[in-house]
């Protein structure tokens, strides 16, 4: 998977809970990246065009490892911020 196992990095801003991300045109080359479930997740939900604040409600997971995979989806150029 693209995510690190850590849940906050030093000096890492949070996207905000109103920010919607989009896929970057990267996104459709990268199709098949070494996903995690977690960030297939969060891509689905960027997708679908959900804010940052509604994929923290409806994923199951802590906050900070939602915010790692969608970091790490950003750091991979599949998401734009």
């Amino acid at each position: 998977p693209l995510m690190q196992d850590e849940f906050v990095r030093p000096g890492r801003r949070l996207a905000p809970h109103d920010a919607v991300p989009r896929l970057a045109p990267a996104a459709a080359q990268n199709a098949g990246a070494d996903l995690g479930k977690l960030e297939r997740a969060v891509l689905d939900l960027v997708q679908a065009g959900f804010p940052v604040g509604r994929m923290l409600e409806v994923i199951p997971e802590p906050d900070p490892l939602i915010h790692g995979a969608l970091d790490a989806l950003v750091e991979a150029g599949l998401v734009r911020l």
